[in-house]
């Protein structure tokens, strides 16, 4: 039996995962101790439901996911909007400078991991980078622009087996993040130092109906702006760049020209609209994954990601204590290397606001890490793979 949903009956499949978020959130305490992030646990119970209906009743689904690239796209222009060196100087050199050995080097380590484990178990050295910082660190966008390049090296199946690992990375990635900085934060009794806005303060800060309308058009006129950004970046030789690479650079170009210009923009509309992209985007990514590429995958591939998993959190401590100062904010910017290392900027995100929730706010977590480790790990992990994969497809 087929089932074919079209855009507008797919996005409101999604919304409703998102309101059942929510609800779990509320209800579930489990949820909010532990740090998970509402939209994604209920768009894994309706990724079950789906591989339940498919399994034992032969019902296919076809979805229309174009709202989900939309809404992507949508939040890495927000992400960039974010990126105001004003504010980013608020985190420090040393700061910018412990996020970016943090990105670069989890992407260093996870291919050297990854290779190691792969070759000696019969799987072509490019799958095994496939299944290390192409798929965890760069997300399924960036695994399937490499998926043919590695093919066309000799690497059989790459496209494939990148999908499913940056699935399974998205999986894991908002499954430990919140986790593993929670237990950092109650291990070591960190509280957070800025203060939590007041109930008059959140009052100033209620969102206009007008600035919320002007927002959302400055939003799609910047990313629409990007998108020949991230035409223009893809013509780069050798080198892969997701399309939602010219989204956040056209958002940081366009935030601080404006804030050099003195030109005027509504931070509590545009964050409004990041957080509708990111639970809607999140919703639609979870509930629509084919959980039978993971049912379905090598045991080698299976190790290799273990393997990931138990490095990021060894990774993600060292980080905390040597690079991020050993602080709350620290704390909370390893539940953000742990999204953005095993899976997007988006789950990053996702995990830092469910710390937030439970201990409070940090606002060089909250404001700093994203922009800034996104826009490392997407150019950074790009060149890397791009610069090392013919070597690694002569040795295959």
């Amino acid at each position: 039996m087929q089932i074919t949903f079209d855009l507008l009956q797919t996005t409101a499949i999604g919304s409703a995962v998102v309101f059942l978020g929510i609800w779990l959130r509320r209800r579930v305490l489990l949820l909010e101790r532990y740090c998970l992030p509402g939209p994604v646990v209920a768009g894994l119970l309706a990724s079950l439901l789906f591989l339940l209906l498919r399994t034992a009743f032969g019902v296919q689904i076809t979805w229309n996911l174009q709202m989900k690239d939309l809404f992507m796209n949508l939040f890495f222009t927000c992400v960039g909007f974010g990126a105001s060196a004003r504010l980013l100087r608020m985190g420090g050199a040393r700061v910018l400078a412990g996020i970016a050995v943090s990105i670069c080097g989890l992407v260093v380590l996870q291919n050297i991991v990854g290779i190691a484990i792969a070759v000696p178990m019969g799987m072509h050295p490019l799958n095994g980078m496939m299944c290390s910082s192409v798929a965890t660190a760069g997300g399924v966008g960036t695994a399937a622009a490499f998926g043919p390049v590695f093919e066309g090296y000799g690497a059989p199946d790459s496209g494939v087996i990148g999908v499913a690992a940056g699935t399974f990375g998205m999986i894991f990635a908002s499954l430990i993040g919140g986790p593993v900085a929670r237990g950092i934060i109650r291990k070591q009794k960190l509280r957070p130092t800025d203060a939590a806005l007041s109930e008059e303060e959140r009052r100033q800060v209620s969102l206009s109906n007008s600035r919320l309308v002007g927002s959302w058009c400055l939003i799609f006129l910047i990313g629409g702006l990007g998108s020949y950004l991230s035409f223009a970046l893809q013509k780069i030789p050798m080198i892969e760049m997701p399309y939602f690479i010219g989204c956040i650079f056209s958002g940081v170009i366009f935030r601080n020209l404006m804030e050099a210009a003195h030109l005027p923009f509504d931070l509590p509309e545009i964050e409004s609209i990041s957080d509708v992209s990111l639970d809607i985007f999140l919703a639609l990514a979870l509930m629509s994954i084919d959980l039978t590429r993971l049912l379905d995958s090598a045991l080698v591939m299976v190790v290799i990601l273990a393997a990931q998993i138990i490095l990021i959190v060894l990774w993600a401590h060292f980080c905390h204590r040597f690079l991020f100062g050993g602080d709350y904010n620290g704390a909370v910017m390893v539940a953000g290397l742990i999204g953005t290392g095993l899976g997007a900027g988006s789950n990053a995100v996702a995990n830092e606001r469910a710390v937030m929730q439970q201990f409070g706010p940090s606002q060089v977590a909250w404001i700093v890490f994203p922009a800034w480790s996104v826009i490392v790990v997407d150019i950074f992990n790009p060149l890397f793979v791009s610069l090392t994969a013919p070597l690694l497809a002569r040795w295959g």
